[in-house]
């Protein structure tokens, strides 16, 4: 499961994206058995700092084998996680032209 985006947002948000692959039982070592499943263990997700979580499934139907070009990507402001760059990332706002 992967959310993702191809559109930078404009308000100022930043989206984080996560990949959760291949996950089968959840800390507790209770089966994830179905997406909902999955969800509502991500959106019942807090910190001792206050975080909070707000998840949901996509299902929505997209087009496969679209590629992206260089510099499509490299006009996104993408921050890059330390923990698996390549999957986890937070798309920030569009960087303002000088």
């Amino acid at each position: 499961m992967c959310a993702t985006s191809h559109r930078a947002p404009a308000s100022g948000t930043r989206l984080s994206t996560v990949c959760i692959c291949h996950i089968t039982q959840n800390w507790r070592g209770r089966p994830l058995v179905s997406h909902d499943v999955i969800i509502n263990l991500i959106a019942n997700t807090t910190t001792q700092a206050g975080l909070k979580i707000r998840a949901e499934l996509d299902r929505g139907i997209y087009p496969i084998g679209l590629k992206i070009t260089d510099d499509e990507l490299s006009g996104l402001n993408l921050k890059l996680a330390k923990f698996h760059g390549d999957w986890n990332y937070t798309l920030l706002p569009l960087r303002k032209k000088t």
